[in-house]
């Protein structure tokens, strides 16, 4: 079980190591890399060097606007996440209390339960993929909470 939990690291390592990065990443890795020199010898940085230097999520929170959508994105996962690890937990526990009620067996029928849960999400996650791509990912008209 290591060893097929072990493949995908293989994979990925092998990806870094033989998939090359392209010109434009290597061209921005170029002027990050000659602004942190610039910042060691101990100059002062101005306009695109200077950003080029700042830490990344300094620059999430610097506008108001883009800050206020970051927390409201930040809210919504974490209410998802929390709200399916709390139906992940209780859909099979009661399965498994009404199977024991109707004197079936329980750990049977909250396994069945789980199963059926995670397979029907599974075919979820794929089937969205094809709708978004049939019916497009954004409405025509913007109805929803009054945007353009």
């Amino acid at each position: 079980m290591y060893m097929i939990g072990v493949l995908p690291a293989l994979v990925v390592f092998w990806i870094r190591r033989n998939v090359p990065e392209s010109p434009l990443w290597e061209e921005s890795n170029r002027r990050r890399r000659a602004a942190h020199d610039l910042r060691q010898q101990g100059r002062v940085l101005k306009g695109e060097d200077r950003a080029l230097v700042r830490f990344t999520l300094v620059d999430l929170f610097a506008e108001p606007a883009v800050r206020m959508r970051l927390l409201c994105a930040s809210v919504m996962s974490l209410s998802m996440t929390i709200g399916y690890w709390g139906v992940s937990t209780f859909v099979p526990s009661f399965v498994g209390s009404v199977a024991t009620a109707s004197n079936l067996p329980a750990e049977r029928w909250a396994a069945l339960a789980g199963l059926a849960q995670n397979l029907g999400a599974l075919l979820g996650f794929v089937a969205f993929g094809f709708l978004a791509d049939a019916f497009g990912r954004k409405p025509r008209q913007c109805r929803f909470m009054g945007c353009a």
